[in-house]
């Protein structure tokens, strides 16, 4: 039980560590890495798969994405549970929509019954529920980082997509 608590508790920014273990050689048709997200997150979720994308990462599920998401006419209900079961770790977004989201929380409580690894990024200042709590976070609500236009992400401000934010601005 050390071994899984260990392996939940580590952080997002050793995502080059754990390329291998995500992404076996021979990936299946499921994805490796499930984004858990509100759909008020959609951009960030959208931009973090960007993100990981370029970063090497191909077996992603995002549930609206065209191509890796949810098919067209599939019981969307099931499909996340089978993405879960079939995923190797599971990117929570945490944003206040999404601490305040059940579909979310099912996710989350889903993903660890089933011992999957979880990397909570908090993407703005909201209280995290219960089974993320004893998790390490990746803060992402803090510190002024440099976005594209030369502005800077003020400290505190949340990371929710809104007025043309990314995942790149924060330096996920």
């Amino acid at each position: 039980m050390a071994y899984a608590r260990q392996q939940h508790t580590r952080s997002i920014a050793t995502i080059d560590g754990w390329r291998d273990a995500v992404l076996p050689n021979g990936a299946a048709a499921v994805s490796a890495i499930f984004i858990s997200h509100s759909s008020r997150d959609n951009g960030v979720a959208d931009e973090l798969k960007a993100w990981l994308h370029d970063q090497g990462y191909h077996s992603l599920f995002l549930d609206f994405d065209p191509a890796d998401g949810i098919p067209a006419g599939r019981h969307w209900e099931q499909e996340l549970y089978r993405q879960l079961r079939a995923c190797q770790a599971v990117i929570v977004l945490c944003s206040v929509a999404s601490m305040q989201s059940d579909w979310c929380f099912a996710e989350i409580t889903h993903a660890r019954a089933l011992g999957k690894l979880i990397f909570p990024l908090r993407i703005d200042a909201c209280q995290l529920r219960e089974p993320l709590a004893e998790l390490q976070v990746v803060e992402q609500t803090r510190r002024s980082e440099p976005r594209r236009d030369g502005e800077h992400h003020v400290a505190g401000e949340p990371l929710d997509g809104a007025e043309g934010r990314t995942v790149d601005d924060v330096g996920v």
